[in-house]
């Protein structure tokens, strides 16, 4: 009899505590850092390659498909927190995932694209994103987060 009890018991206590391993964040406990942000945090769009050279100001590897509102067709610097650009290209739009991630700090998916912003469409600047793409950390893929500037920005 009592070997017909510790069986299942000890089954249900395995696979709790392989479910509970399995998930983010025990549910039970609360940690505001890894709390998801609120849709209203912008979203985010991939400007580019640059390159960082040492005595030398950061430069674009490829086309970043923006240029910056009166200024010339090709940025000769990279974008700041509070910069306004205009898109060239349309943008697909990604958003910081429900385990708080945003688009730069993982892996791209099917689902990541949540619309585009067309040509033409003037964004600000909310915040910067790196990801690094050489061991050396010279080259990086440049991530803003935007909102919508004005009256100016076109719907996507």
């Amino acid at each position: 009899m009592t070997r017909s009890l510790v069986r299942p018991v000890f089954t249900a206590g395995i696979l709790l505590a392989l479910t509970v391993s399995l998930l983010p964040t025990a549910p039970f406990v609360s940690h505001a850092s890894a709390a998801p942000l609120a849709d209203d945090s912008g979203n985010w769009i991939y400007l580019g390659l640059v390159a960082d050279a040492a005595g030398s100001p950061s430069q674009w590897r490829d086309e970043p498909g923006f240029v910056f509102p009166g200024g010339s067709n090709k940025p000769d610097r990279i974008v700041k927190i509070g910069d306004r650009i205009q898109l060239t290209v349309p943008k697909q739009i990604r958003k910081t995932n429900a385990q708080g991630q945003r688009p730069f700090e993982r892996e791209n998916t099917n689902f990541d694209t949540t619309g585009e912003y067309a040509v033409g469409t003037i964004l600000q600047v909310l915040e910067m994103g790196r990801r690094p793409t050489s061991k050396a950390g010279d080259r990086w893929q440049c991530w803003v987060r935007v909102g919508e500037s004005g009256s100016e920005a076109k719907n996507h």
